[in-house]
């Protein structure tokens, strides 16, 4: 397997437009299936997204979230949040 050069990859704040993108990742049946969990309905996760775009600084809900591109295309995303009081 061949990395990916690094100036292909990038991270930048999640907006409104990429939910739809991180509910299909986050509802793939064999990865659920494989991780032993159980996606949210579309409702809930929307519902959760949105308190989180709406607390862009995460001082709120503590989440502070990224998307991530290559090549300039969706490909994921990761999130940071305390866990035993640490990032």
């Amino acid at each position: 397997m061949s990395l990916a050069p690094l100036d292909k990859v990038s991270l930048r704040r999640t907006t409104e437009s990429d939910v739809a993108a991180m509910y299909a990742i986050g509802t793939d049946e064999a990865s659920n299936e494989l991780a032993g969990t159980k996606p949210r309905t579309w409702a809930a996760f929307r519902a959760r997204w949105a308190e989180i775009l709406a607390d862009p600084d995460g001082t709120v809900t503590r989440v502070v979230p990224r998307v991530i591109l290559f090549d300039g295309s969706f490909v994921g995303s990761i999130n940071v949040f305390p866990q035993d009081d640490r990032d």
